[in-house]
């Protein structure tokens, strides 16, 4: 897909060259201004507002001449609706449709009034938008952008809950007895997000029911709920850089729904304040290349027509596109296929707490510089995982330092454990407040306290040794919180525990040796299954410190629960991000070339040279951006592997044969 994402004054733009270079970009959609802020074509409901600039046109229709033209060099049209805001007219006729913050001020930026999906705009008013445009043009689709409760606005400045009449009435009804909050700060503000949530799930079901009586086979693109899901790959102003941050929520969303498409629009400029500013190439690149490696659909999102604004970043990802389209028989249809789950914390609100996102990202970092393919899923989507059968996909389940689950999550573990399945814990995972386990089968009675530092200075964990005895490399040191466990005496002892010793002034700095506990234990319950234990923020400590150790205990820790299911190997440097997903034509395994991180952003890569993948019989293995068959050798230990080409931003080989029963299987060129 390719956005052109128009100003009132681009009502006159050029549709031919428009379509000309969204052509020449590898693009086959055009996802454009329609309705909603401002009408781009000939609306003629009172509460829509047309674009003035309309008159300079000679159709004056800007969105019919825009799906007549694509149609006829078939490309595909979304239209594109804001109902967040409505111009000045419009909400001098209906006060009541806006957003009121608790000094009883309405949010206005640029003229235009903010709305509140609670009343009429959103819930009547937008679906005669909808039925306008879907009955005047053969859109393929519709999007909607800035979608829910507005308390902060453009500007960044946080405003509060909406406190208009609808507001009101809607969450005393949701809600009854509970006091109206007026921002974060409330005690019932919790419920008024429970109550926000359930609206914007409401009305995303309605409009996805419109859109399908109207035109059955136009799709909705939007969050949870619509056909397809919606993902901005974006930069922000202040925002530490996260450089998976791609990877990961197209993972999650696919990896919840591998039938559901996820559409990741990739921002080109910097951040909404600098919109003509074109983001880095390198960091343009990457958004691109991991929504292909977590099989998501890419998309270019401009401002204005092609050309207007000077984004040289959008000609740097045109061969991806590219490769995507030439490709699409690979594409179409892929699902994850990793061994490994890796459960995101899902993102607290504001004013609540969570857990620590960044044991997230250090396990996520381990896991991706150990080349153990993994996917991501939500913490929300867990327990609905026994429902579809998700985890039967996997051999290991990772949970990083989630504290207490629900009740059904551990259902749903408790089971898979049961029958074979491997979960990993960091920190305090699946732990009630008072140090009891919820999983039937932790390895530990009981979790202490959790300890920080300085208490936790100078402890370590290290390969099981005899109490007494000298620790002996690799020495990991235990960085972070860290919780004292009781293990059951039919636990195994993973790592054992060096305990504090003194650390300083360096003459006093003896007696480390190892002690009797476990630092990392495990248990293996009846029907082959295993809960392995870290008990403390094993992921923290790597992201702060880098320390190959603690990456490396993680990776081992895990390693340990899977079963083959991914049978390929790596030989690559630590970081390239390995993906892998099976479609109809075979193994897809994506190489993300992650060298390129640079302080708060990324450069140009430094092109990866002499990788392998290892497999344990003979196939055939396609390098899709050259369209060559690679060659297979064999090792220094006689094993097979395949020579990877070099790896620039991205490489995508596909495998074919490596899960052929032996009488079928394929053989090496």
């Amino acid at each position: 897909m390719f956005q052109t994402n128009l100003r009132e004054t681009d009502a006159t733009m050029d549709v031919d060259a428009t379509l000309d270079a969204i052509e020449r970009h590898g693009a086959d959609t055009w996802l454009v201004n329609a309705g909603g802020i401002l009408s781009f074509y000939p609306t003629d409901l009172p509460h829509q507002t047309r674009n003035p600039h309309l008159e300079g046109r000679p159709s004056g229709d800007l969105l019919g001449d825009a799906v007549t033209a694509a149609h006829e060099r078939g490309i595909r049209v979304v239209a594109r609706m804001d109902f967040s805001k409505i111009g000045p007219e419009v909400a001098a006729r209906h006060p009541e449709w806006l957003y009121v913050d608790p000094q009883g001020e309405h949010q206005v930026f640029e003229g235009l009034a903010s709305t509140c999906p609670s009343a009429g705009y959103y819930q009547e008013a937008a679906f005669e938008a909808l039925t306008e445009v879907a009955t005047r043009y053969p859109v393929d689709g519709f999007f909607f952008n800035w979608f829910g409760f507005n308390e902060v606005d453009y500007a960044g400045r946080y405003r509060g809950v909406s406190q208009n009449d609808a507001s009101r009435r809607a969450f005393s009804a949701y809600a009854p007895g509970t006091e109206m909050p007026t921002d974060w700060t409330s005690p019932t503000y919790g419920t008024w997000l429970a109550y926000a949530s359930a609206t914007i799930e409401d009305l995303t079901r309605r409009f996805r029911e419109h859109i399908s009586s109207l035109r059955p086979e136009a799709c909705f693109i939007r969050g949870d709920g619509a056909d397809v899901y919606f993902h901005e790959a974006n930069n922000e102003l202040g925002r530490t850089l996260w450089p998976s941050a791609t990877s990961e929520n197209v993972s999650a969303a696919r990896t919840a729904h591998p039938e559901r498409p996820v559409f990741s629009n990739s921002v080109a400029f910097y951040d909404m304040p600098y919109r003509l500013a074109a983001e880095q190439p390198a960091h343009y690149r990457q958004y691109i290349a991991q929504t292909l490696a977590r099989g998501g659909t890419p998309s270019v999102y401009i401002m204005g027509e092609p050309g207007a604004i000077d984004y040289p970043n959008v000609d740097a990802v045109s061969p991806l596109f590219h490769l995507h389209r030439q490709h699409t028989e690979d594409y179409d249809g892929l699902v994850p296929a990793a061994d490994v789950l890796l459960v995101r914390p899902d993102v607290p609100q504001r004013g609540q707490e969570g857990p620590d996102p960044l044991e997230y990202r250090g396990i996520h970092l381990a896991l991706q510089q150990s080349h153990i393919p993994f996917d991501v899923l939500r913490a929300r989507d867990l327990g609905a995982a026994d429902a579809n059968d998700l985890l039967e996909r996997y051999d290991v389940v990772v949970l990083p330092d989630l504290g207490p689950l629900e009740d059904r999550t551990v259902t749903v573990l408790d089971r898979w454990v049961s029958t074979g399945g491997a979960v990993v814990t960091t920190g305090r995972s699946a732990v009630r407040s008072d140090g009891s386990p919820q999983l039937a089968s932790y390895p530990a009675r009981l979790l202490g306290p959790p300890l920080a530092a300085p208490e936790t200075f100078a402890t370590y964990a290290v390969r099981p040794a005899p109490a007494g005895s000298a620790p002996r490399a690799p020495v990991v040191p235990l960085v972070g919180t860290w919780s004292p466990m009781d293990v059951h005496a039919d636990a195994t002892t993973v790592m054992s525990l060096v305990p504090p010793a003194p650390f300083g002034p360096p003459e006093k700095a003896h007696g480390n040796l190892v002690g009797s506990s476990a630092a990392v234990a495990r248990s293996r319950p009846e029907g082959g299954g295993s809960v392995t234990v870290l008990p403390w923020t094993a992921g923290r400590g790597f992201l702060e410190t880098g320390l190959s150790v603690i990456g490396d205990a993680v990776a081992l820790a895990v390693d340990a629960g899977r079963r083959g299911r991914v049978p390929l190997g790596f030989s690559l440097p630590r970081h390239v991000e390995v993906t892998v997903q099976r479609g109809r034509t075979g193994t897809l395994v994506h190489l993300v070339n992650l060298g390129g991180i640079l302080g708060n952003n990324f450069v140009d890569t430094v092109p990866v040279t002499g990788g392998a993948i290892r497999v344990g019989r003979p196939v055939r293995a396609h390098d899709l951006r050259t369209d060559r068959l690679l060659p297979m050798e064999r090792d220094a230990d006689g094993g097979l592997e395949i020579r990877v080409p070099d790896i620039d931003t991205l490489s995508v080989i596909r495998i074919e044969g490596l899960d052929a029963p032996p009488e079928e299987e394929s053989h090496a060129d």
